[in-house]
C-alpha cells in the first residue's frame, strides 16, 4: 500500500517550527510520498518562499473523510492531544506526533497524554529522544528524524 501522508502544522508561517515542517514536507515529495498539507493557521501564498512553491499543489488536497494511511500533527507538545482528539482519525490511521523540546525536563503528564494518543513521536535529535523517554514517552514509540535542509 502506497503512504498517504496528512500533515497537520504551521505551513506558511515564518518561524522556525514551519521551516522544519515545509523541509521535511519537501522531503517527502521528493520521495513522491502521496501528501495532503492542511496549515494550521491561515497563510497568504503570495509571503511563502519559492523553495517551497512545489508544495502548494498539495494544500487541502483530500476531503476530511478520505483520511491518509498516516497522520502527522507537528506542533508544540502542549497541543499535541488536543488536535489529535479533535481532529478523530479512525483506529487504522497511523499518528505521529511531530515536536521538538528546548530544556532537559518534559512534564510528565503531557509525555503520557503523546504516547497514548499517538503512535509514534518524531522528533529531531537524540537530546530531544532522551528528554521524551525519561519523562515517560516509551522509548519504542520514539523515532530521531534530524530537520532536513536544501
Amino acid at each position: 500500500m502506497t503512504p498517504r501522508v496528512r500533515y497537520l502544522g504551521p505551513f506558511g508561517q515564518h518561524t522556525g517550527y514551519a521551516v522544519a515542517g515545509m523541509d521535511t514536507m519537501m522531503a517527502l515529495h521528493r520521495a513522491e510520498v502521496d501528501l495532503d498539507i492542511v496549515p494550521i493557521l491561515d497563510f497568504d501564498t503570495e509571503t511563502l518562499h519559492p523553495r517551497y512553491h512545489a508544495l502548494l499543489p498539495y494544500l487541502h488536497r483530500h476531503a476530511q473523510p478520505d483520511w491518509p494511511t498516516h497522520l502527522i500533527i507537528h506542533t508544540i507538545p502542549f497541543y499535541l492531544r488536543a488536535l489529535v482528539e479533535e481532529l478523530d482519525p479512525p483506529s487504522s490511521v497511523r499518528k505521529l506526533a511531530m515536536t521538538t523540546w528546548e530544556t532537559n525536563k518534559f512534564p510528565g503528564d503531557i509525555a503520557s497524554d503523546i504516547a497514548t494518543s499517538f503512535d509514534r513521536l518524531i522528533v529531531p535529535c537524540e537530546f530531544n529522544s532522551k528528554v521524551f523517554a525519561r519523562a515517560g514517552v516509551p522509548a519504542e514509540q520514539i523515532r530521531t528524524v534530524p530537520h532536513p535542509f536544501d
